[in-house]
């Protein structure tokens, strides 16, 4: 019903344009579903709130403002509206958008240091199943060569070759997951199975230093929501500099 000059200011817009429009409209498309909800579920009270709300200009730039709303209740008929004071952060937002990106290289930085690090292990590692993936191909290449192939023994060799082929797939795939350079992917993570992948990606470097690596896991564990490539560098730290 009212907006001042400032809203205007920072907004592109002018108080004809505002007025009588829906609040939603001037929200980005990310935040929309939030404000949605804090709009039909007002709540009385009398702390502020505050609340960081993303915003799309008549430019359409995006802006990002601290929300804080003073809910207008009536005696009679209840709620009957809201005061809204936006504070402009969106020079904050893009500093915090900086040193996030900034962290998520030095991060990236460390896990390739790391990976480099075993360089020796991972190409033992990987030589391994790659070896036995040749030996045994030429080996049936030259029993059938011959004519003197058993079925039987041809079988158990090309069964052998896929599971040597499929583990050294999952040792490539592990070490791309970790390296990935990308944004933080908030998921749900098993940290059991996090454990377990990080085990796997040190278990040769162990090996060369003669360390057993007993795992005690704790079952049931609840999930829990991060970035499982950062978390799994934290766990690699560790054990890297146990080890």
């Amino acid at each position: 019903t009212y907006v001042n000059d400032s809203f205007c200011q920072m907004f592109g817009y002018d108080s004809e344009e505002v007025v009588g429009k829906y609040l939603l409209d001037f929200v980005h498309e990310n935040d929309k579903e939030d404000m949605q909800h804090r709009i039909s579920n007002p709540i009385e009270t009398k702390r502020t709130q505050r609340y960081e709300t993303a915003w799309v200009t008549k430019e359409n730039e995006k802006i990002y403002t601290l929300t804080s709303p003073k809910r207008i209740f009536d005696p009679e008929k209840g709620y009957v509206g809201c005061l809204g004071v936006f504070t402009n952060i969106t020079e904050r937002k893009k500093t915090e958008e900086r040193e996030k990106k900034q962290m998520m290289e030095l991060a990236h930085v460390s896990r390739v240091t790391t990976i480099g690090e075993m360089s020796s292990q991972i190409a033992h590692e990987l030589a391994q199943p790659l070896t036995a993936i040749a030996g045994l191909s030429t080996g049936c290449e030259k029993m059938l060569r011959a004519k003197t192939a058993d079925r039987k023994e041809i079988l158990e060799s090309l069964t052998y070759i896929s599971e040597q082929a499929k583990r050294a797939r999952e040792i490539v795939v592990r070490l791309r997951n970790f390296v990935r350079n990308e944004e933080i992917q908030q998921t749900h993570i098993d940290l059991n199975e996090l454990v377990r992948t990080v085990v796997h990606l040190v278990e040769v470097e162990a090996r060369w230093h003669n360390i057993p690596v007993k795992l005690e896991l704790h079952k049931p564990l609840p999930s829990i929501t991060g970035d499982k490539v950062l978390m799994e560098q934290v766990v690699l730290n560790l054990v890297h500099n146990a080890i």
